[in-house]
């Protein structure tokens, strides 16, 4: 924002500097036109060719200076419609800035007010490691204890879960969870029909693999469902197992994000809380 400043002052300066000489330039014009009236009335008669000569040399150089002022006004309109572009702009970005605001003081991670700009979810305030960090499309890029992925309350804690909802219902023919840190603690993946059964639709140890990975876990049967559910078993994998996004994909190769995040747990909690309502 630094620059900001400088540049709005520097404007404000020409401003101030272009309106100062538009009053002197004004002065100089009515005094050089009564100067010039001046001369000629006290002209004898049998000067009077010389009178009229000064007069319009007074009167053009008038003509020239008008000119010059109408220059002058119109570079200090421009002036200030930049001044106010550049105010407007500069209050834009401060409105916008995020916040970092801190929870009580039980020494856990802080919370921060951001936007998720895809995945359908928008103005909300994502909490570090909170459940709302795996809604939307993938933000976390990179392997690491990293505050945009959803991480449990507890490293190696036993059972956790996400449940996550999309927009449309579709004929199920993968489940994508991208695991950020200590991947490898998946245990089952479930999906919820119409009628609210769990059915399951894949159960097992994951393989080995190096964080990030998109681990995929494919659908056999025809299921049609709208939210699926990834359970995870947080001993098999020592440290916090953190998932950034899940993707479902359709059978017609429909490709969505999840729209809201319910979990058993979170770290950005100030205490456990099973049953996390969603945001």
């Amino acid at each position: 924002m630094k620059w900001h400043g400088i540049a709005i002052g520097a404007l404000v300066l020409i401003t101030m500097g272009l309106t100062l000489n538009q009053w002197r330039l004004q002065q100089r014009l009515e005094q050089q036109l009564s100067a010039g009236r001046m001369s000629a009335a006290l002209t004898d008669t049998a000067d009077g060719v010389s009178a009229d000569a000064k007069l319009r040399e007074a009167e053009q150089r008038l003509n020239e200076a008008r000119i010059r002022y109408d220059l002058a006004e119109q570079k200090l309109a421009s002036a200030n419609a930049r001044l106010a572009a550049l105010t407007q702009r500069s209050g834009q970005l401060e409105s916008g800035r995020p916040r970092l605001v801190f929870t009580e003081d039980t020494g856990l991670r802080p919370v921060e007010q951001t936007q998720v700009l895809e995945g359908g979810v928008s103005n909300v305030i994502k909490r570090s490691w909170g459940p709302e960090q795996a809604a939307g499309e993938p933000d976390t890029f990179q392997a690491g204890d990293i505050s945009t992925a959803w991480a449990p309350l507890e490293q190696d804690g036993g059972e956790e879960w996400l449940k996550l909802d999309y927009e449309h219902a579709v004929d199920i023919a993968e489940v994508r969870v991208r695991e950020t840190y200590n991947p490898g603690a998946i245990s089952k993946v479930t999906a919820f029909l119409a009628n609210g059964t769990e059915v399951v639709l894949w159960e097992g140890v994951e393989p080995p693999s190096q964080a990030p990975v998109e681990m995929s876990f494919q659908v056999p049967s025809n299921v049609n469902a709208q939210s699926v559910k990834v359970y995870l078993d947080t001993t098999r994998v020592p440290g916090w197992n953190e998932i950034d996004a899940v993707q479902l994909i359709g059978r017609d190769g429909s490709k969505q994000w999840a729209r809201h995040v319910s979990v058993s747990s979170t770290y950005a909690q100030a205490r456990t809380a099973r049953g996390l309502e969603r945001f």
